[in-house]
């Protein structure tokens, strides 16, 4: 389609020389604008793409990307343009008499491509079929930006008049009426300056067959009554399962108040069937002229356009229609491609001055009107022809829309914190989508209220609530009051009945005393009504409202709708009512089940006894006490139970602790079964005595005393940590440290039997802060910011260890440099009960643990702990508490029962941490360890565990460094010199190179930066030198380096090869500054480092001088069993051809040699054949020269020799 040079530009080399530095200004300069998507196409957007399925879906993935939305204020059409990185333009054309075998004459255009360092959009005017020749575009086009992503997409948004002025019609159509549309796209020529005929170069066209209007906007979708009763309150016709959306309803009116903005948005929908929708407003209804005082809108279509206006009506007629007042936004009005008609607008609650003949206010409720009819002669048709018309009973707020549910109701709390009634009564039933009847309630003791809340799943209509005393059985009906939820097709509304004999009820607005909080459907379609009402009845309520301060009984009921009323419950539903007076303001204390160890060591800190796996839950212990503390509320929240072979367990503190009489000074609370209650009291003991039972005094709160269905006894209760004035006697102080004191046994003679007959007594043998409980961790902690943010030690070193639930050992470390300290998490799965982690220097390797200093996070039955050891010979450590210089950040287990420990530590070691603590600011050997626990110790790891340490010393204050993202080519060929493999359009970034490496050479500093980067599919990238290539050994006398990902961290390490091997790796000698090593979000991997151009002294072994140019050597490969892969197993290898100096990017030095010299003797020689055994990798290799050219191949020989 086009082809010619743009307005024959002819640079030349002495201006393209010149003009290097302004190009690159402009390349730089180039703002890295977003893709365009087609998201909102056939909504927002009319567009035309190609390709025309599932895989054009933005500038990047389509040929050809046109959109278009016509503003009809401005009378303008905002286009947009977009083609992907495969092509240099794309073209757009109108034509008004298209030719098929001729389709360029005529056409009128623009094209949108990318030249050189600039996106341009320019204009053109064909007379024949033939390319274009682009002119300037004419002043009605208003460019917006022209600009490549990214990812070299070509994009041009600019907006354009629909009609055109006199002088800009060689280069425009009017687009007032539909026109032929003609797309193109394409590459350019050969010499890069002008635009490539589209049938050539992979470019393409299209023109449409019938001509298109770029002026009217997409048919919207219907509307739908998913949202009725939910996030919209709704009114419908025909009220019934008929009417779910504007093309099979008569009247849809749906709304939402906005209370910010004081407005309502409100859309009228009719179905094809009619020509109108009207919506008003009237105070007073007047039953028999009910347009008498109306003031609302109609939605109508004329037979053109679909239009909105307004009307006043003083007396019951036909509206007269005129122009939406001040007060009204139209956002949109439309006929679907059901020919549905559909307005939508937004209305102020309250009336601005002068529009108030048109409009109510709408801050009260007012009477609401609904009418559906046809058009005829320009004007709308009465109602009654070929329509209908609607009121409401009762006024309409509608500034109090229904309120959306986020989810579904449950029975989670029941029994717990609410009281519940449900139907069936029996596991099916857990919540409102499956529950009949589900009726939960909580007494507010300050408020004197409940708050309710009335809940029946999607095969129901209604859900009713009532109270009556008496209960007269055979009508049960008789003398109830109470409250109806129900959805009436449209809206979820919550009413109130009274019934004096046993009938279906008649309902009515609920009175002063209820308020309601919520009526709607879920998204299961499950309705739902929650309100609070008061405890007594207000006046005037007395008809409708019992009094619930003393006990009623209970009636419940559900069943469905019709024909505007609830149905009788016995046809399509059920009724039932409570055998007994229930007190509605004394719900449930009982707990539905025992108490568990399941938050032990994570939210909750605990003591248990038996302490071991026994003791699971309140059932199955003999003492279970755990506590959480609450810092704002300066409290602590504390369980006490034991199983039922038990008649009491006490809790109790001293200090300080006599060892051979313990409960002398002791202070402290029992919880005890006394044959008919549970209960919670007091003692003080100033002896080792049975103590003698009292109140609690102020500073406890009981939240609960009872027996489980086992039994089990549980008492629930929250006291302050300082002590009241007046509680001294009974209660501890326990802002610092005490040491606690357990003990369970029998009751008999209405006392407390003493714990040595039937129980038992406990200890702790140090002070425990009750304010410093085990911090939760909402999940594992995982590998993956391993090697990017995190430096990390893990076994097995393999792809089974990636979380705290997968690893034996998983320690994660990184160096707060301003701070001086390093954070660490030790963490090991549940198959282990501790991980350990020690520094040392010198390592014996006979006696590991000699010299060594280190922490052991454990798990002890109940609690996880950090603690430290020393050790002088390889033995067993010996726990005691971390010294100064460690702050635990948390101690816990998660819910998949993994041990972890957070802390910090300071790098230096402070005085008087010596024999704890190693200083590590420079590198230490490392020691691991994991296993299980035994008799209050940590078992010896070659038990049930094993040890690990590393071969050289670790320096824990340099790690990883973190990438933000990949690595690119983009400055390849501009300020880096690069190689990469695959070396084609595919590589383009570290994610999708298998070799990429990046240098640049520093003149003043004479260094070059480097950077190695490989995809994840592999582990390593490798890059060496040689100054003489053996082509049948090329390893031999390579010097380089390896930047590998050995399972836990990206490293960089040094070689040398005297043969055709695999190199042993090293520490990168003097002469390397590593800058970074890391793994990317995709997992690529990265090594950044600087190296001297020539050699320091001592480093001869591992570097090249590389003042003068080397061949380059490349490989790539996987990892295993602590060692980089053969590249040609999973990788591959490369080399240059002729040497490459480093210090002058692009360019290579050296003449090429021949690979072998035919000799001077063999005149008839057109090839020679030279082969080579390959030791290291059992190949034969042979190595053709002809006279113009070489090839080398590898076979693996079929016998031996």
């Amino acid at each position: 389609m086009f082809g010619k040079p743009i307005n024959n530009i002819i640079m030349r080399a002495k201006d393209i020389l010149l003009s290097s530095l302004l190009v690159v200004f402009l390349l730089n300069s180039v703002i890295a604008n977003e893709e365009v998507t087609t998201a909102e196409c056939g909504k927002s957007l009319t567009c035309y793409k190609q390709p025309n399925d599932a895989t054009c879906t933005s500038s990047d993935t389509c040929n050809v990307l046109v959109m278009w939305k016509h503003n009809k204020n401005a009378n303008t059409i905002d286009v947009i343009l977009a083609t992907k990185a495969d092509n240099a333009y794309i073209g757009w054309a109108q034509n008004e008499n298209l030719t098929l075998s001729n389709a360029m004459a005529g056409g009128k255009g623009v094209v949108c491509y990318f030249m050189g360092s600039k996106v341009k959009l320019e204009s053109f005017h064909t007379t024949n079929n033939e390319p274009p020749s682009l002119k300037p575009l004419p002043t009605v086009y208003n460019l917006n930006n022209a600009y490549k992503t990214s990812k070299n997409s070509v994009i041009c948004k600019f907006d354009r008049k629909v009609t055109v002025e006199t002088t800009s019609q060689s280069l425009m159509y009017d687009l007032t009426d539909g026109l032929h549309q003609m797309y193109a796209f394409g590459s350019l020529n050969d010499a890069g300056i002008a635009i490539h005929y589209h049938g050539l170069k992979g470019g393409d066209a299209y023109i449409t067959s019938e001509k298109v209007d770029l002026t009217p906007p997409e048919m919207v979708e219907e509307v739908g009554t998913d949202e009725c009763g939910k996030s919209l309150t709704c009114y419908k016709q025909p009220n019934d399962a008929t009417c779910t959306s504007s093309d099979t309803c008569n009247v849809l009116v749906t709304w939402k108040h906005n209370k910010n903005a004081n407005t309502i948005d409100v859309t009228l929908a009719t179905k094809a069937d009619n020509a109108y929708i009207s919506w008003a407003q009237t105070n007073p209804l007047n039953p028999t002229a009910k347009m008498a005082g109306a003031k609302g809108v109609v939605c109508y279509f004329d037979g053109s356009a679909v239009k909105f206006e307004s009307f006043q009506t003083t007396k019951n007629t036909r509206p007269t229609l005129q122009a939406t007042p001040t007060g009204y936004t139209l956002n949109g009005a439309h006929k679907t491609s059901e020919n549905s008609i559909i307005c939508k607008f937004t209305r102020i609650v309250t009336v601005p001055s002068g529009s108030e003949n048109l409009m109510y206010d709408i801050t009260d409720g007012l009477y609401q009107l609904y009418a559906h009819g046809g058009f005829k002669d320009d004007l709308i048709e009465y109602h009654g022809l070929n329509g209908a018309a609607f009121s409401t009973d009762e006024k309409v707020d509608l500034t109090s829309p229904e309120k959306s549910a986020e989810a579904e109701v449950t029975t989670d709390e029941c029994g717990k914190s609410l009281t519940c009634y449900k139907q069936p009564n029996d596991a099916t039933c857990t919540s409102s989508d499956t529950c009949n009847v589900l009726v939960t309630w909580k007494h507010n003791k300050n408020a004197n209220t409940i708050d309710v809340t009335l809940a029946t799943k999607a095969d129901n209509a209604y859900i009713s609530w009532a109270q009556t005393n008496p209960l007269n059985p055979t009508a049960k009906m008789a003398g109830a009051k109470g409250v109806v939820c129900y959805f009436d097709g449209s809206t979820v509304k919550l009413e109130s009945f009274q019934t004096t004999k046993n009938t279906r009820p008649t309902l009515q607005a609920t009175p002063t005393g209820y308020n309601l909080n919520g009526a709607h459907k879920t998204n299961k379609n499950s309705i739902i009504c929650k309100f609070t009402r008061i405890v007594t009845v207000p006046s005037g309520s007395e008809n409708l409202m019992y009094d619930i301060t003393d006990e009623l009984y209970q009636l419940y009921a559900h069943g469905g709708f019709k024909d505007d009323l609830i149905e009788y419950h016995g046809l399509n539903g059920a009724a039932f009512s409570t055998d007994e007076k229930v007190d509605l303001t004394s719900p449930e204390k009982s707990a539905e089940a025992e108490v568990t160890t399941d938050e032990c060591g994570k939210s909750l800190t605990c003591y248990k006894q038996p302490n071991d796996a026994t003791c699971t839950s309140s059932d199955t212990c003999n003492v279970l006490v755990m506590w959480k503390h609450d810092k704002s509320a300066n409290t602590i929240d504390v369980t006490l139970a034991t199983k039922a072979d038990n008649a009491y367990i006490s809790w109790a503190q001293t200090d300080p602790l006599n060892p051979t009489a313990k409960m002398t000074g002791a202070k402290g609370v029992v919880c005890y079964f006394d044959g008919s209650t549970v209960k919670l009291e007091s003692f003080q003991t100033t002896k080792n005595t049975r103590p003698t039972l009292q109140a609690t005094p102020t500073g406890y709160t009981l939240n609960g005393a009872h027996k489980t269905n086992k039994n089990s006894i549980i008492c629930k209760l929250t006291r302050i940590v300082t002590v009241p004035s007046g509680s001294e006697n009974l209660m501890y102080d326990i802002t610092d440290g005490l040491y606690q004191l357990y003990a369970h046994g029998g009751f008999k003679d209405d006392l407390i039997e003493y714990h040595g007959l039937n129980g038992a007594a406990f200890s702790t043998d140090e002070k425990v802060d009750l304010t410093s409980p085990e911090k939760s961790v909402e999940d594992e902690v995982t590998t993956t910011e391993c090697g990017k943010s995190l430096t990390c030690y893990k076994q097995p070193n393999d792809a089974t260890c990636t979380s705290s639930d997968t690893c034996d050992v998983l320690v994660m470390w990184k160096h707060d440099e301003n701070a001086n300290t390093i954070d660490v998490t030790l963490t090991t799965k549940a198959d282990n009960a501790y991980i350990s982690w020690a520094q040392t220097d010198p390592l014996n390797p006979t006696a590991k643990m000699t010299g060594a200093k280190g922490v052991v996070c454990y798990f002890d039955g109940s609690t996880v702990k950090l603690e430290s050891f020393q050790t002088t010979k390889n033995t067993r450590p010996t726990l005691q508490a971390t010294p100064t210089g460690y702050t635990l950040n948390g101690a816990h287990k998660t819910n998949k029962n993994s041990i972890i420990c957070k802390l910090t530590r300071i790098v230096t070691v402070p005085i008087g941490s010596e024999n704890l603590m190693y200083d590590i600011t420079d590198g230490l050997y490392q020691l691991y360890a994991h296993g299980g626990f035994k008799d209050d110790l940590i078992e010896y790891h070659g038990l049930n565990g094993a040890a690990f340490f590393t071969d050289e010393k670790v320096d824990l204050t340099s790690p990883e460094k973190s990438v933000e993202a990949e690595v690119t080519t983009t400055e390849c060929g501009k300020s880096l010199t690069c190689y990469k493999q695959p070396n084609d359009a595919t590589c383009t970034s570290s994610d999708t190179c298998n070799v990429l490496v990046t240098w640049k050479h520093d003149k003043n500093a004479n260094t070059i930066d480097v950077t190695l980067a490989t995809k994840a599919d592999n582990a390593y990238i490798g890059w060496a030198q040689t100054d003489s290539l053996n082509h049948t050994a090329k390893m031999t006398g390579a010097k380089g380096v390896v930047c590998y990902f050995d399972g836990s961290a990206v490293k960089l390490e040094s070689f040398q090869t005297t043969k055709n091997t695999r190199p042993t790796l090293q520490v990168t000698p003097t002469g390397y500054t590593l800058n970074g090593a890391n793994k990317t979000n995709k997992n690529s991997i990265i090594c950044k480092f600087t190296r001297i151009v020539t050699v320091p002294s001592g480093s001869e072994n591992l570097m090249y001088d590389i003042t003068d140019g080397l061949y380059q050597l490349y490989a790539h490969g996987g990892f295993k069993d602590n060692l980089i892969e053969y590249h040609g197993l999973n990788g591959a290898a490369f080399t240059t051809d002729e040497k490459v100096d480093l210090t002058s990017p692009e360019k290579t030095v050296d003449t090429p040699k021949p690979r072998i010299t035919i000799p001077a003797d063999c005149t008839d020689c057109d090839a020679v054949v030279e082969f080579q055994y390959d030791e290291p990798r059992q190949m034969m290799v042979f190595t053709l020269q002809t006279k113009h050219a070489w090839v080398a191949s590898a076979q693996r020989p079929q016998s031996a020799g």
